[in-house]
C-alpha cells in the first residue's frame, strides 16, 4: 500500500533500527527536506516562544517588584496621613483649647472689672457703711412710710421752689408721692 511515496508497514513487523533504515529509504529528498524546515520553523518557534516566556517572566518579576515598592509608597503615604490627621486633631484641640482659655480670661476680666464698679458704686454710695436692712424689714408698712418721707425730704430739699414752671408745689408733691408709692409698692 503506497501512499504518496511511502509504503505503510505494520509496526511491530520490523525493528527500530530497520524503521528508521526504511523511513529514510522510503523518504524522498523533497520529503525530507520540507521535515528539516519543518524542524528548523518548529525548533526557531521554540527558541522564541521560551524567549517571549522569558521576557513574560521579567515583566512580570517587575511588575511584582513595583506592585510591592508602590504598596510600600501607599503604606508610607498611609502613615503619613494618618500621622497628619492626629497631629491636626490634635492642632485643633490645642486651638479650642486655647479659645476656652482666651473667653475664659476675657470672661473674668469682665467679672473683675464688674465687681470694681460695683465696690466703686457701694463707696460712693450715701449709704455706705450703714448697716442694710433684710428684705423683710423693707416690705413692711413702717418701713416704707419711713423711706417714702426720707425721700420726699430729699425731693424737697433737690426742687427748687423758685423754679417758674413750678406753680402749686402741692400738686408737684402729690404726683411725686403718688409715683414713689408705685414704685415701693
Amino acid at each position: 500500500m503506497e501512499k504518496e511515496g511511502l509504503v505503510q508497514v505494520h509496526p511491530k513487523s520490523v525493528s527500530v533500527k530497520s524503521k528508521h533504515r526504511l523511513i529514510l529509504n522510503l523518504l524522498s529528498p523533497e520529503i525530507f527536506t520540507i521535515w528539516i524546515h519543518r524542524l528548523w520553523e518548529c525548533a526557531e518557534e521554540l527558541k522564541i516562544k521560551k524567549n517571549a516566556s522569558i521576557l513574560l517572566e521579567n515583566q512580570a518579576t517587575s511588575l511584582k517588584r513595583s506592585n510591592l515598592e508602590l504598596k510600600d509608597r501607599a503604606d508610607s503615604l498611609h502613615k503619613q496621613l494618618s500621622d497628619t490627621i492626629s497631629r491636626k486633631s490634635g492642632d485643633i484641640m490645642d486651638a479650642m483649647i486655647a479659645q476656652k482659655r482666651g473667653c475664659d480670661v476675657q470672661h473674668d476680666r469682665q467679672v473683675k472689672t464688674l465687681k470694681r464698679t460695683i465696690q466703686e458704686m457701694t463707696m460712693s454710695s450715701p449709704s455706705h457703711g450703714a448697716k442694710l436692712k433684710p428684705y423683710k424689714d423693707l416690705k413692711s408698712p413702717d418701713s416704707k412710710k419711713a423711706r417714702l418721707k426720707s425721700v420726699r425730704l430729699c425731693s424737697l430739699i433737690l426742687i427748687p421752689t423758685s423754679h417758674p414752671h413750678i406753680l402749686h408745689l402741692d400738686s408737684v408733691m402729690f404726683f411725686f408721692d403718688h409715683f414713689l408709692q408705685l414704685c415701693f409698692s
